[in-house]
């Protein structure tokens, strides 16, 4: 084999590489844009946090019921780190404070 022959052959080689790869990528993306996938996995993560934020809240109410500040403090910082606009939480993060 010549020169030239071996530069055909490793173009051709690299091409099929590539396009390989480009493949390899749209079905990728392909598979993370189908319809209804990936929504119900964030409805089923999005419920369990709303349920795990409502929990802790209740929990922060009830320590601070039972004048124990420090746990109430602590379920509040928790639903902040989550959520962190939520007034609920602000509201008992500023009583658990007053209280301590």
């Amino acid at each position: 084999m010549n020169v030239r022959q071996r530069i055909h052959w490793l173009l051709i080689t690299l091409g099929v590489i590539l396009s390989l790869s480009f493949g390899f990528g749209a079905y990728l993306i392909f598979r993370n844009h189908r319809p209804g996938s990936h929504l119900e996995t964030q409805k089923s993560t999005a419920s369990e946090q709303r349920s795990d934020i409502e929990a802790l809240l209740k929990e922060g109410a009830r320590c601070l019921r039972n004048h124990q500040a420090e746990q109430a403090l602590m379920a509040y910082r928790q639903v902040l780190a989550h959520h962190p606009t939520s007034l609920a939480a602000q509201l008992g993060l500023a009583q658990g404070e007053l209280l301590a």
